[in-house]
């Protein structure tokens, strides 16, 4: 089942890392469906760590 959860998630919204997977696997379902609906709501940033550096003056 907690297989199934996360092959769901990553075809509505984007494919995880196999550490990620990893470590969600060794969850419970319940903590598997939070953690992953905290991640649904991250901006892209956020998830990506693509933060550019802004100038200061």
């Amino acid at each position: 089942m907690k297989t199934i959860i996360i092959e769901q998630w990553e075809n509505e919204h984007y494919p995880l890392g196999t550490i990620k997977k990893q470590k969600l696997a060794e969850k419970t379902e319940h903590e598997i469906i939070f953690i992953l609906n905290r991640m649904a709501q991250m901006p892209a940033i956020a998830r990506f760590g693509e933060v550019s550096e802004v100038p200061t003056n």
